[in-house]
């Protein structure tokens, strides 16, 4: 089921960050920017909700743009989780 077809007013939505591959063929940039616009009127939370286009990737994980965000957070989670100073 569609993902948007479960959004809900009034939630606490978390912040959300949306990553398009503009090369998709299987998805269409208006859906996420749809879902994103969706989610930033149903959430009462004050969160931010981002989108960002990449327009050299497609539908998948297998782009450069996952090192872009993944990495900080995994080294910052890690040096949450182990008391370490990166």
């Amino acid at each position: 089921m569609d993902a948007f077809l479960h959004i809900e007013d009034g939630v606490h939505y978390l912040a959300i960050m949306i990553i398009h591959g503009i090369t998709d063929t299987r998805c269409e940039p208006w859906q996420s920017t749809k879902f994103a616009a969706r989610v930033q009127a149903a959430s009462v939370s004050g969160k931010p909700v981002l989108l960002r286009i990449d327009y050299e990737a497609g539908h998948g994980a297998g782009s450069t743009i996952a090192l872009d965000f993944l990495t900080p957070l995994i080294n910052k989670l890690h040096s949450q989780l182990f008391n370490l100073q990166l």
